[in-house]
């Protein structure tokens, strides 16, 4: 079993480099729970404040009525202090601790809801190997397998053995399911916010155009149909109907055995 990791992709507009940052579950965690601990240290700090404030003043009256009784004569109406609604300390009734925690834990939800939301959106964009293997060869100019000319290789080939699972890379629609000219059996998803992926040279077809999918499911089984020199995947990666390369899109693998020997993307374990 590989090791599993959290990642956070950054995609830019405007087909700019993708920023994908990899941290270790308990990393992430052992630092969302430090940033917990220390905001909620300040916002102890901040709450405490008050009564502190309140101690010291009561502390500096008593001293002083003691050394001037007149400076607190009773018989000397004082003025009526200004009032500073928008000061929290000087207003007639202080919040209540509780309101403040709420108050300041505000961001904090908003954070989270971010993130959770983050998460979520997360599912609709490739961020997995389609299937085990490895690269025989990458995206950009190559000499042609077939006819050995110079041409553009719009996507990457990943060598695997016939027949091995080919899984969804994120959560989206099959609109196209068939033979595709050259790139033979083919499977085109769509993700939304402009994101589409292609898989072509497939042995068996597992879903057909309108399935609703999901990522990490499987959808074909590498083969060798159509303009091929072998078993192996053509994976793409389209990004607002331009073919991207999809190395950026190709997170870290969480892998497993499947019944041929082949290795392939699994989702991880709950709470992993």
């Amino acid at each position: 079993m590989g090791k599993r990791y959290i990642t956070f992709m950054m995609i830019p507009p405007n087909g700019q480099r993708v920023w994908r940052v990899s941290l270790r579950p308990h990393t992430f965690w052992l630092g969302l729970g430090a940033l917990v601990i220390t905001f909620t240290g300040l916002l102890i700090n901040v709450v405490a404040s008050p009564s502190e404030r309140c101690d010291s003043l009561a502390l500096a009256a008593s001293e002083s009525s003691a050394l001037d009784p007149a400076v607190f004569d009773p018989q000397e109406p004082e003025e009526e202090p200004e009032q500073f609604n928008s000061d929290p300390w000087m207003s007639s009734e202080p919040p209540t601790p509780n309101g403040l925690l709420e108050e300041h834990f505000e961001p904090l939800k908003k954070l989270l809801g971010y993130l959770n939301e983050s998460r979520a959106m997360l599912e609709f964009v490739p961020s997995i190997w389609p299937a085990g293997g490895s690269i025989s060869s990458p995206f950009g100019m190559r000499a042609d397998p077939v006819t050995g000319a110079k041409a553009m290789h719009y996507g990457v080939d990943i060598k695997a053995n016939a027949g091995s699972p080919v899984v969804a890379t994120a959560t989206g629609k099959v609109i196209f399911a068939g033979r595709n000219g050259s790139l033979g059996h083919t499977v085109i998803i769509h993700h939304g916010n402009g994101f589409a992926t292609r898989y072509g040279h497939l042995q068996n077809i597992l879903v057909k155009r309108g399935d609703q999918v999901k990522k990490y499911q499987q959808v074909a089984t590498v083969g060798s149909s159509g303009r091929s020199t072998g078993a192996h995947l053509h994976y793409e990666v389209h990004r607002d109907g331009v073919r991207a390369d999809p190395a950026p899109f190709m997170g870290e693998r969480v892998r497993v055995a499947n019944e041929k020997g082949a290795q392939v993307a699994a989702p991880p374990k709950a709470g992993g």
